[in-house]
């Protein structure tokens, strides 16, 4: 196994409450608080070659400044780590 750490943004529109995101993540440090728009997830887990991590995060809309309708709200993730050939999906 090896030690990666995987980072989502906040998207925009969007914060994530505090203790809304799987496998112990946190927002960029901070344990126990909420990340706002553009705020950065962090996930740090030991990964076997070839295993397949999913890591779910509820995000809120914001009501005061909601954005226009039918817009579809993306997230980009980055993983880095002991193995070059690590890859990452966008939901």
């Amino acid at each position: 196994t090896a030690i990666y750490t995987v980072n989502a943004q906040v998207p925009n529109h969007t914060t994530v409450p505090a203790g809304s995101t799987g496998q112990n993540g946190n927002c960029g440090g901070v344990v126990n608080g909420a990340c706002p728009t553009g705020g950065t997830l962090r996930w740090a887990l030991n990964i076997a070659a070839g295993q397949s991590v999913t890591l779910p995060f509820s995000a809120l809309v914001d009501t005061t400044n909601p954005p226009p309708n039918g817009t579809v709200i993306r997230s980009t993730a980055t993983a880095d780590g002991g193995n070059s050939s690590a890859t990452t999906g966008v939901v």
